[in-house]
């Protein structure tokens, strides 16, 4: 199948749009731990990056291809076909997304809790 020049276009553009918001979150963070002085606050920070980055993970409707291609019509949609549309449990798209929020949940509650690590 020939990609849709268009659909192309927009994707791309969105695309890039996610990348310049997450840079400029990533670039705070970045720029904390810089100057964190403490190993507790690097980790609240390099914490706070990975938190960031994956909620910000481009998964959705205006960064997918076929949403775009099909105006968000899941009975139309190509994708669907071959994965179960998106909002169906049980989808791939839905697997995805919930080994996501699982991942975000599990970072949340492990990487970093706020102890204070002792020499």
């Amino acid at each position: 199948m020939k990609a849709d020049e268009k659909t192309k276009e927009i994707l791309v553009k969105k695309l890039k749009e996610w990348l310049s918001e997450v840079y400029e979150k990533m670039d705070i963070c970045i720029k904390e731990i810089e100057i964190a002085d403490t190993v507790e606050n690097v980790m609240r920070y390099k914490k706070k990056l990975l938190l960031d980055y994956l909620c910000e993970t481009p998964l959705d409707a205006s960064t997918c291809y076929f949403c775009i291609d099909e105006g968000n019509f899941c009975e139309d949609c190509l994708y669907a076909k071959y994965h179960k549309p998106c909002g169906e449990v049980g989808s791939d798209y839905y697997e995805i997304k919930k080994a996501l929020r699982r991942l975000i949940t599990l970072i949340d509650e492990k990487y970093y809790s706020g102890e204070k690590y002792e020499e």
